[in-house]
């Protein structure tokens, strides 16, 4: 008996600390291991987006199930997108992206690329041209300015392969509107998602009107 309480106790205490691993991973590192799901809630600066791929990689080595990537993001460095862009390219699980809030800038490329597109129904996006800031002497500026330059035109040509609008067309209107705001109902005409997520709970005055014209039929 005392034997089987023992064991009993440690299973119960293995299964407890796989639990908490599990909390304190979502929590910490922004990943839920049992959904495979990844979030991206933040700017696309070095911490996270190394968080994105190492948790990206570490799904990757379970097994070769779909993996997905919440981005909610004000946008951030062109080189760490292509970072995360080449990861999420590369995968051999099928990722799905799902944009919600505000998907700008730099995160809009991240939400096109995936294997599967999907917003919100209140998500935003913004797509405009990047900016940055240089430094150094002058050779150093007018180099490091033709580079932003470059990787701005592959970010327009990415973008134009995961979307319904050719590079020449985003570029012509970023840089007749300065930012290109698009609702989720625009985000699925232009290509960058496939489809608008609807709300799982249904609406209580709409089911509350519907009980009623039932109750009033008998």
């Amino acid at each position: 008996m005392q034997r089987r309480f023992a064991s009993a106790t440690i299973k119960t205490r293995s299964l407890l600390e796989e639990e908490l691993y599990k909390l304190e991973a979502l929590v910490s590192y922004n990943i839920d291991v049992n959904s495979r799901r990844i979030y991206l809630i933040d700017d696309i600066e070095a911490e996270a987006i190394a968080a994105v791929i190492k948790n990206l990689h570490f799904l990757e080595l379970k097994n070769e199930d779909p993996i997905s990537i919440y981005i909610s993001s004000q946008g951030g460095s062109l080189d760490l997108m292509f970072l995360l862009y080449d990861a999420i390219q590369n995968s051999p699980c099928e990722v799905t992206t799902i944009g919600s809030g505000e998907i700008c800038s730099a995160a809009v490329l991240l939400l096109a690329c995936g294997h599967k597109r999907l917003c919100t129904q209140t998500a935003w996006l913004m797509a405009h041209q990047s900016w940055s800031s240089v430094s150094g002497s002058q050779t150093e500026i007018q180099a490091q300015a033709e580079a932003h330059k470059k990787m701005e035109a592959k970010m327009w040509e990415l973008l134009a392969k995961h979307s319904k609008k050719t590079a020449i067309e985003w570029k012509a209107r970023a840089k007749e509107q300065g930012e290109i705001w698009l609702s989720p109902t625009e985000m699925v005409e232009y290509g960058v998602v496939d489809a608008v997520i609807k709300p799982t709970r249904p609406n209580p005055a709409v089911v509350k009107v519907t009980a009623k014209k039932k109750t009033n039929g008998k």
